[in-house]
């Protein structure tokens, strides 16, 4: 009888050899990852070629069977690492970059578009193969930025936030070209559908973003009201067990799956959606604080009596925040709470609180999206979901194929071709402010909670800019520069939907099982790219935290001047 008659899977002990296999993959994955992001801050890259030694394009220790479930548990932490990116990323600061972020998302978008019509002289491609190449890459790996940023600390910075709208501007475009590609690739679609399906990702993409700013409105009338119903009734034990952390995972994770399924269905794309939910859940925190923080104000002795009880929890949690990594220093104070008891959490919040909050009204705003985040997704993703995702990527590149002499040379010139595309998009940012009291929105752990904050007030100093400066602009272009998951996606979906190989040679390239030439230089591109962008900006982020230390020391000029805030 068969497995699918008897109705269950037998179970059988995997052999030993598959064991091995399996864990030496994982293992590999994270050291290889700890190795890099120290050195270069690119563990991500590591991962990539992880993949490729361990999947179909090496050696084949790993099984079809098992590669897919890779792909698909992997496809769960991409999800989550743009969550996250979404909880990361400030409203305020969004909002305030936000005609900047398009103007680089369009620049990331139309340029590798252009650019990817010389493919008509250089592989003899069609205009629809040649928009269809420059479809898949004019997007920015939401994966990689927002593991390069958290990576150096560069999240909660203007050129973080910058970068991550734009990125995620890019992908969205990218996922409906999908779509459209998909479309375009049938054969039985009539023209009313093709011209549906086109339509249909942007007008759901434009009506998740638009119900979200009314309900965003609907709750800023009502926000007092809900302030004043929660502290008048804090003895309730269902709003006690509403503000447990436990409760709060829940709420969460529904919020979550319903923003992607529900996107996903209508037509959209998930991870768009997945940034959106966590952008509300950020949004509805900072909110509740600024309320909470108005409406619960001490007086001016009650801040006096509480200065040195504050400055003494601030020295006995000195000595864990200097052992923290240093690619974590300026991590929010949600995710470095992560890794503490709840009596060092309690006493760190009631440090934070500094001397605005009041203790009723702090109920309501712990715990937080980044807080639920850290303490229940994190260690899972970077261990586990975030190194499946980036060793799939290896799985998708045809290493056997790329090395002719005909597809290496043309596909190192769409290489640059592409490369010099998102580049560009920096050019945005060379014409550096020199304003003076330029703050940011956010504050850091580091910022709220230190010895100085005891000290009295002085007036802030914003980071000196360099005059004429190309740090920042560098450090944008570079992170731009990688590809990565949504490239991959639209070249193997045109090239399984047979866009990039004419009708008379479909059969013999089906028989032959070999890629198209086109696909072959879109690999080219899309591998070095995401192979280049990472390694660059570690680089230049590294000689950029060197500046920084030497401009903490010495006085000098920040480098990234009023983006580093």
């Amino acid at each position: 009888m068969t497995e699918a008659t008897i109705g269950l899977l037998p179970y059988h002990q995997p052999a030993i050899v598959t064991i091995l296999v399996q864990i030496s993959f994982i293992i590999v994955l994270n050291v290889i990852n700890y190795v890099l992001d120290r050195l270069i801050y690119c563990g991500l890259l590591g991962q990539i070629l992880v993949g490729v030694a361990w999947g179909t394009p090496g050696a084949e220790w790993l099984g079809g069977a098992v590669q897919e479930a890779i792909v698909q548990v992997g496809y769960l932490g991409l999800v989550l690492l743009v969550y996250e990116g979404g909880l990361s990323t400030s409203y305020a600061s969004l909002k305030a970059n936000l005609l900047l972020s398009i103007a680089i998302a369009v620049t990331g978008i139309g340029l590798p578009i252009a650019f990817s019509f010389s493919l008509r002289s250089l592989a003899m491609a069609t205009p629809l193969q040649a928009f269809t190449a420059g479809a898949a890459l004019c997007s920015t790996s939401l994966g990689a930025t927002f593991t390069i940023l958290g990576t150096t600390g560069l999240t909660k910075t203007r050129i973080g936030t910058v970068l991550t709208s734009a990125a995620t501007l890019d992908d969205v475009v990218g996922l409906v070209l999908v779509e459209v590609i998909s479309n375009l690739g049938s054969s039985t679609s009539t023209s009313s559908s093709k011209v549906v399906t086109v339509i249909r990702p942007i007008a759901v993409a434009l009506g998740l973003v638009i119900m979200l700013l009314l309900f965003a409105r609907f709750i800023n009338i009502v926000k007092s009201a809900i302030l004043n119903a929660w502290k008048h009734t804090t003895g309730s034990p269902f709003l006690r067990g509403m503000s447990h952390d436990h409760a709060a995972f829940i709420s969460h994770t529904l919020i979550l799956f319903v923003f992607v399924a529900s996107a996903t269905y209508a037509g959209t794309s998930g991870l768009f959606a997945a940034y959106l939910a966590g952008l509300s859940l950020s949004w509805w925190d900072s909110e509740i604080s600024v309320a909470s923080t108005t409406e619960g104000r001490r007086t001016p002795r009650e801040e006096t009596n509480d200065a040195g009880r504050r400055g003494r929890i601030v020295r006995s949690l000195s000595s864990n925040d200097a052992q923290r990594d240093e690619g974590h220093q300026d991590a929010t104070n949600d995710i470095i709470l992560q890794s503490i008891g709840a009596e060092q959490r309690s006493s760190i919040e009631e440090a934070l609180s500094l001397d605005g909050i009041d203790r009723s009204a702090m109920n309501l705003v712990r715990p937080t999206g980044l807080w639920i985040y850290g303490r229940y997704y994190s260690a899972v993703v970077e261990r586990v979901l975030k190194p499946f995702f980036f060793a799939s990527i290896g799985f998708s590149i045809p290493i056997r194929q790329l090395f002719e002499g005909d597809i290496v040379w043309r596909g190192l010139v769409y290489t640059i071709l592409m490369l010099l595309g998102k580049l560009l998009t920096g050019l945005w940012l060379v014409r550096i402010s020199k304003r003076s009291g330029v703050s940011s929105p956010d504050m850091t752990l580091e910022r709220q909670v230190s010895p100085q904050s005891t000290r009295p007030n002085r007036p802030s100093q914003p980071p000196a800019a360099v005059s004429g400066s190309l740090y920042p602009a560098s450090v944008l272009g570079s992170a731009m520069v990688t590809r990565g998951e949504i490239g991959f996606l639209i070249a193997s979906l045109a090239e399984s939907q047979g866009i990039f190989t004419d009708s008379s040679s479909k059969s013999a390239a089906a028989q032959s099982g070999r890629s198209s030439r086109i696909y072959l230089v879109m690999i080219w591109a899309i591998t070095l790219c995401t192979i280049i962008g990472p390694i660059t900006m570690g680089l230049l982020v590294q000689r950029v935290k060197t500046l920084q230390s030497r401009h903490e020391t010495s006085g000098g000029p920040d480098p990234l001047g009023i983006f580093g805030v």
